[in-house]
């Protein structure tokens, strides 16, 4: 042997019965081929293989670095009277040598972790059905909400809310604000705006006129606790005494709350005039009048945005029938309606886009009228319930509303850095009504107030 010593690995293997004799390896190598395996050893290898055993053994490999031959010894001592092995021949053999025990090992740990996985998913669905999560609840049910007048303004009809009481009734109640039932009454005086008849203006009170959609008119909310009412009982004092004008309409784009203004709002002489601004305010009208036949028809604004819609429900049958099926299904739903609000918000609050040059244009006469009569206007502007956070997909909307209503002379309050950090989602009346609850009036009605005394 030379000075340079072997390097030895230690591997658990297999015994496997001698190999014979190959003379076209003797010649390359330049080594002699020995016949080394006894009659025991092989009777003992015989017997392995007739009974299908495995005698395990402990191997010590040999590596002569200056050749590509393998030795192989049983107590590491350098043998001739072992086989000489190529490194492709070794290499082979004991990939046969441990496939019995490698298959085995495998199996088990596939069958291990398809039982964990399979309990993991029996917990989970277990959990979900102890909280009934996820819910699919039924859509609120309302009475009739609008009535149309006899008025039409650029071809299109003009509607109000329908005089008297109008219910909502929703499937349950989380907050318990609503009454027996979980139904909220809204009432509606004959003119078809929410709250008692405003009648002639008393010379010692205070008029506020607010122009809006739902969110002006309160939908979901008591009388007593939307943010026009919120806003005249801050701004109230002993010896002052200021009364809320609601003229908000459902479905109200920024044209017809200047046709409302014009027709009733400036007839009740008042002090300030307040717009509630929504994103979709850039809308076409709600109602139209079919070209062909002359009847009103009503506008499917839920097709184009769902997410404000009826929630939907996964099928009833098959898979989903799992909780956890329902829970996956709902999750991948709710991020395909959030995509599809950011596209719709996004769309029609597009510069070149005729709902918003026509919002824009509205937005710049009722300040301008207001002006003519040295009455403040402020725009107050509600964010989408959606992701409040720094990430808020509609901020450089609030800044092109913000940059019109500035520049035409009116006050700006954006409620959005007011709203940002909170919980969207509790903010809702319900889960299936996004409309701002109680707690974004309460919010509300102090800015418009303070607004209102910085003129002073």
């Amino acid at each position: 042997m030379s000075n340079l010593r072997d390097e030895k690995l230690v591997i658990n293997a297999t015994k496997r019965p001698a190999y014979t004799t190959k003379p076209d390896e003797l010649s390359k190598s330049g080594r002699t081929w020995r016949e080394t395996s006894s009659n025991r050893r092989q009777t003992h290898h015989a017997n392995n293989r007739r009974t299908g055993r495995s005698v395990a053994a402990r191997w010590v490999v040999t590596c002569n670095i200056r050749s590509p031959i393998l030795r192989l010894s049983e107590n590491g001592d350098d043998r001739t009277d072992l086989p000489v092995l190529t490194l492709s021949r070794l290499s082979g053999m004991l990939c046969r040598m441990g496939t019995p025990h490698t298959k085995s090992r495998i199996y088990a740990r596939i069958l291990l972790s398809s039982t964990a996985v399979f309990l993991t998913l029996l917990i989970v669905e277990c959990a979900l059905r102890i909280i009934d999560h996820p819910r699919f609840l039924d859509p609120h049910k309302e009475t009739r909400r609008f009535s149309l007048t006899n008025q039409k303004v650029n071809n299109t009809p003009v509607y109000v809310n329908y005089p008297g009481r109008i219910t909502f009734t929703y499937a349950d109640n989380p907050r318990g604000y609503f009454n027996t039932n979980n139904e909220l009454h809204h009432e509606v005086n004959p003119d078809g705006f929410r709250g008692p008849p405003f009648g002639p203006k008393p010379d010692a009170v205070q008029r506020l006129i607010f122009l809006g959609d739902s969110f002006t008119f309160g939908e979901g909310v008591r009388q007593e606790h939307v943010y026009p009412q919120v806003t005249a009982k801050y701004l109230s004092a002993p010896n002052h005494r200021v009364e809320a004008c609601n003229l908000g309409v459902g479905g109200y784009n920024t044209t017809q709350m200047e046709t409302t203004l014009d027709s009733v709002g400036f007839a009740l002489q008042p002090s300030a005039v307040i717009i509630g601004y929504v994103l979709n305010d850039a809308e076409p009208p709600l109602f139209s009048i079919h070209p062909l036949n002359g009847q009103v028809i009503r506008r499917n604004r839920e097709a184009n945005i769902e997410a404000e819609g009826a929630p939907k429900k996964p099928p009833p049958a098959g898979i989903y029938r799992l909780h956890l099926a329902q829970l996956i299904w709902n999750v991948r739903r709710q991020s395909q309606l959030t995509k599809q609000t950011v596209n719709y918000y996004t769309s029609i609050n597009q510069a070149d886009n005729p709902g918003w040059i026509e919002s824009e244009r509205a937005l710049r006469s009722i300040i301008a009228k207001c002006q003519d009569r040295n009455i403040p206007c402020v725009v107050v502007l509600f964010p989408i319930l959606h992701e409040l956070t720094d990430d808020y997909p509609f901020a450089s909307m609030h800044e092109q509303v913000g940059t019109v209503v500035k520049n035409s002379g009116g006050i700006f309050v954006d409620l959005l850095p007011a709203l940002k950090g909170k919980d969207a989602h509790a903010l809702w009346v319900h889960p299936t009504d996004q409309h701002p609850n109680e707690r974004v009036h309460a919010i509300v009605g102090p800015l418009v107030a303070n607004a209102l005394r910085a003129l002073k």
